[in-house]
């Protein structure tokens, strides 16, 4: 059994604001994630071909430059890492152990939203938001953001799918929108879900 006695949160995301000398680049940081995520899949049995791995060499084969924005699918909610000027941004599901012991052992500050991290300017009111940024999301190999829209009060929120699966529940999966236009929900495209 695994106890965990580094972050603890109640929520199923978690944000994380990691020193820039933790790492070289968001490519760097993502991969280490990504092998995380990998080996407690393999830990519990779920092993999805998502080839994040591989598309993230590719990436760096092909020229994209290693502090883009990246997105990738994580457990119920998919990693966002962007580079600011006070550290690596995080946002990512809490739900993998060994990602917030890696988050403690580089001294990550940790909060439940981004107003704890100081980083108000990069953080809307709901989860994964990081407004009108241009992000490449790893399972794709595209560029592209999340779609907003304005809901009751003003307020802006990310959009969701509203298709109704196989069991009859609304999918409620975010919008993503390509950099051609093109809308997708990676959950019905069989990527797993973001949020």
């Amino acid at each position: 059994m695994k106890i965990r006695n580094g972050f603890v949160s109640n929520s199923s995301s978690s944000s994380y604001l990691v020193p820039l000398n933790a790492f070289d680049t968001v490519f760097d940081l993502a991969e280490k994630i990504i092998d995380i995520r990998d080996e407690d899949w393999k830990d519990t049995g779920e092993s999805p071909d998502l080839n994040t791995i591989k598309n993230l060499q590719r990436a760096k084969k092909n020229g994209i430059l290693q502090d883009t924005p990246i997105q990738f699918i994580t457990c119920n909610y998919a990693t966002w890492i962007k580079k600011t000027d006070k550290g690596f941004v995080v946002e990512t599901c809490n739900n993998h152990y060994e990602i917030s012991q890696m988050m403690h052992e580089c001294k990550a500050k940790y909060g439940e939203d981004y107003h704890e991290l100081g980083l108000k300017e990069y953080k809307l009111e709901s989860s994964s938001n990081f407004f009108g940024e241009r992000f490449y999301f790893l399972e794709i190999e595209k560029f592209g953001h999340k779609k907003y829209v304005k809901v009751p009060g003003g307020r802006i929120a990310d959009e969701r799918c509203s298709k109704i699966g196989d069991k009859g529940y609304k999918c409620n999966n975010s919008i993503l929108v390509l950099n051609d236009g093109t809308e997708i929900c990676t959950r019905c495209e069989g990527l797993g879900e973001l949020e």
